[in-house]
């Protein structure tokens, strides 16, 4: 708990740690590459988002959103959609780091992606717990 672990895989061993000495558990992970910098971003109970420099570990930024996520997903390595335990699902800009209302829904969203089709359209597709419906946004966001 508190710390993400990377691993290289070809020569067995750890490659870095991730330590935010937070001591909560870290829900979803997401990679996207700005100018020359692989980052890390990761979703944790506490209600933020930290973004971390892949390589050497670096905390870079955190974003407080003051409530509970449940899962992010990235779009064009500009968005990040997030869905959160007040039931809304938003969307941060990772540019200049404004958040954003995207949907208020009924229910808690477990499973959140999105998707950079290749006919230009862009969607997410979500689902809750169980048997809650699978619900697909058609984006209209100028990406």
């Amino acid at each position: 708990m508190g710390f993400i672990k990377s691993f290289d895989f070809q020569e067995n061993v750890m490659y870095n740690k991730y330590n935010d000495n937070s001591n909560k558990p870290h829900f979803s992970l997401i990679f996207y590459k700005e100018e020359k910098i692989m980052k890390l971003i990761d979703s944790c109970c506490d209600g933020k988002i930290r973004i971390w420099n892949f390589h050497s570990a670096e905390l870079m930024n955190i974003i407080d959103f003051y409530v509970k996520i449940n899962n992010i997903s990235l779009l064009k390595n500009k968005y990040i959609f997030i869905s959160c335990y007040d039931y809304t699902i938003r969307l941060l800009n990772l540019k200049d780091e404004t958040v954003e209302e995207f949907e208020k829904i009924d229910q808690d969203i477990f499973s959140l992606y999105a998707i950079d089709h290749y006919t230009g359209r862009n969607y997410l597709i979500t689902q809750g717990l169980d048997k809650d419906p699978i619900f697909i946004y058609n984006l209209e966001i100028n990406v």
